[in-house]
């Protein structure tokens, strides 16, 4: 609300000067709707306006509010959609939030201009101006087609390192006659999907004994074969 100040009447004091008791003009607020008439008591100022705010943003975008005698209106929450700072989408978010950030890897190059940064989307710097990529280089060695897994030198030449990646290699020991004749035997069976190695079963064999046992007495033998 707009105030006409009047100056105390009473004399010179350190406390604080008391509350004045009445105005000597017509008082309006801000949007000039709410009005106070001359000569009313300061207890009775109305301190809320139930109108509309009618002031101009610099975003253009009508007040949700009502008015105010503030300096300054409240943040605009007229909803506006937003590309994040690392461009990858964009978000309905209100008017006065400036910076919008998703949840999307940052992508950008790092100083070292090899790797790119590993931070979800952000509006600040990748890195500080005295920090250092602490990635693994990604380059193959000549030789032996390895990374060279060194922390990250730029554009340097990968430096000449012992490679220490840990292999897998199949080696055939050195064998005497007998198991190169199992091996080649195994080599000429396989194709034929034959397992040398599977436990054969012989084939049973009756003496004439039990043969003669059995046609004397082929109840019994019977008996037998079904327990």
């Amino acid at each position: 609300m707009q105030f006409s100040l009047r100056k105390c009447e009473e004399l010179c004091h350190s406390k604080f000067c008391h509350t004045c008791s009445l105005f000597d003009q017509e008082i309006k607020c801000h949007c000039g709707k709410t009005v106070l008439k001359p000569k009313s008591k300061c207890l009775k100022i109305l301190q809320k306006c139930y109108f509309s705010c009618k002031r101009e943003h610099e975003c253009g975008h009508p007040a949700n509010h009502w008015c105010h005698n503030d300096d300054e209106c409240p943040p605009c929450t007229h909803p506006v959609s937003k590309m994040c700072v690392g461009k990858h989408m964009s978000f309905d978010v209100p008017c006065h939030v400036k910076i919008v950030c998703c949840r999307q890897g940052c992508g950008k190059f790092l100083p070292c201009g090899v790797h790119t940064c590993q931070r979800s989307c952000h509006s600040d710097s990748c890195q500080s101006f005295d920090q250092k990529c602490t990635q693994r280089c990604n380059i193959k060695r000549y030789k032996c087609g390895h990374k060279c897994n060194l922390v990250c030198h730029g554009s340097e030449p990968c430096p000449v390192t012992t490679c220490e990646a840990i292999i897998k290699q199949q080696q055939q020991l050195e064998c005497d006659d007998e198991y190169r004749v199992i091996q080649e035997n195994k080599n000429l069976t396989q194709p034929f999907s034959i397992n040398l190695d599977a436990p054969r079963q012989l084939p049973t064999v009756y003496t004439e004994f039990l043969r003669d046992y059995a046609k004397k007495n082929l109840e019994f033998v019977q008996t037998i074969e079904r327990q």
